[in-house]
């Protein structure tokens, strides 16, 4: 159930990442993917079978045990236009940094943090994830369900494609809220760190702030010659700080916040556009508009797959590796051992021949087989 419009006073498509919205609207306006999206929906209806598992493993958090939390909560909300009366908070045991927002049930929103969260972050690193959370409901992403639609056997591949592209987008407009409800790019960027390589110690964050104002200034080509540099597990961190470094460059987001700047602004179409190039090398392989060896990419796609089902021997990819090894970067090498991931796999986790297979995929394209598990994390994940 979506957030009702009148419940926030943020002018939210202004703020969003526009492919965010146009494809999730391609999406839904699928005919295939809508009836998937329907039967998900129709069967239980998400907000109350969600709140029925939460109540099965956590604690609920009221105010008068953590004023400080809904201190922070309330002061995050308002930030984004939302009534923190009507937030729902829960905790559930984990020493890492995770938390998420269930589908808003009328008008509650439930969130839950791993006590690692509460007990690890600043209460500004806090009001940046209390607002990238509100922000996935207050933005509708909680309608779209990573796990229904990675294990249903109706959708083609292009269709998970397209949606785990969209998850990717989905991100950086939650980013986006975050930032909005900590006020400070410093504090979202350290926040970000934290969460997607569990670092928390001073002497990993120290130079934090220069790394992040590296990749604030690069342009999108430049990065790919980085992947070596970047300082998490979670290989989209850089691209992620980039477009959130662009956005709190921007005049939309001086006026939001009120913050003066002493420098020239991004106008609107400056931000998407140059958000649009940073994106464009997380995109799925087959949506890259000016990826080099595009052809021979599809096509390893296409055969890797079927050495996954097992109707090829891996053999098969060793005449298309090399091209591939020698005319694109690591980076997006990775992404086309990530896609073959989103299409092949449809359980919750892949068998150990499964994962063997993977490995040796990404082993014909030179691409560390640690990155195997960093692509399977992602795609259980869904939104974070």
């Amino acid at each position: 159930m979506a957030v009702p419009k009148s419940t926030s006073s943020l002018d939210l498509p202004s703020v969003l990442f526009e492919a965010d919205q146009t494809m999730r609207e391609a999406l839904l306006s699928d005919p295939d993917f809508a009836e998937v999206q329907r039967s998900f929906v129709s069967a239980d209806p998400p907000p109350k079978r969600l709140r029925r598992q939460l109540l099965e493993r956590t604690s609920r958090i009221t105010p008068r045990m953590a004023p400080g939390l809904y201190r922070l909560i309330a002061e995050s909300a308002g930030a984004l236009g939302l009534d923190a009366k009507q937030i729902d908070v829960f905790c559930f045991q984990d020493p890492d940094i995770k938390a998420f927002a269930l589908p808003p049930d009328r008008r509650r929103l439930t969130l839950a943090f791993a006590n690692g969260t509460l007990e690890r972050l600043t209460d500004g690193e806090l009001r940046f994830v209390i607002g990238h959370e509100l922000g996935h409901a207050l933005s509708n992403h909680l309608e779209l369900n990573a796990e229904f639609i990675r294990g249903d056997q109706r959708l083609a591949p292009i269709h998970k494609m397209r949606f785990f592209a969209w998850l990717r987008y989905a991100e950086l407009s939650a980013d986006r809220l975050g930032m909005l409800a900590c006020g400070d790019f410093d504090t979202a960027i350290r926040a970000l760190f934290k969460m997607t390589s569990g670092l928390c110690d001073p002497r990993f964050l120290q130079h934090l702030p220069e790394a992040a104002a590296q990749y604030t200034v690069l342009e999108a080509e430049t990065m790919e010659s980085f992947e070596e540099d970047w300082f998490s597990t979670h290989p989209y961190s850089p691209l992620r700080m980039r477009a959130l470094g662009l956005f709190s460059q921007s005049r939309r987001y001086h006026e939001l916040t009120r913050k003066p700047s002493s420098r020239a602004l991004l106008s609107e179409a400056q931000l998407e556009r140059q958000v649009a190039e940073v994106i464009e090398l997380m995109n799925p392989t087959f949506l890259h508009r000016r990826s080099p060896r595009l052809k021979e990419a599809q096509r390893f796609i296409e055969l890797a797959c079927q050495v996954m089902r097992g109707d090829e021997p891996i053999d098969c990819l060793d005449e298309l590796s090399e091209p591939l090894k020698v005319g694109l970067s690591a980076v997006r090498r990775q992404k086309i051992v990530e896609d073959v991931v989103s299409v092949a796999l449809s359980k919750d986790q892949p068998s150990d021949q499964q994962h063997d297979l993977l490995e040796e995929v990404a082993g014909r394209l030179q691409v560390d087989r640690t990155f195997v598990d960093a692509a399977i994390a992602r795609l259980l994940r869904g939104l974070d």
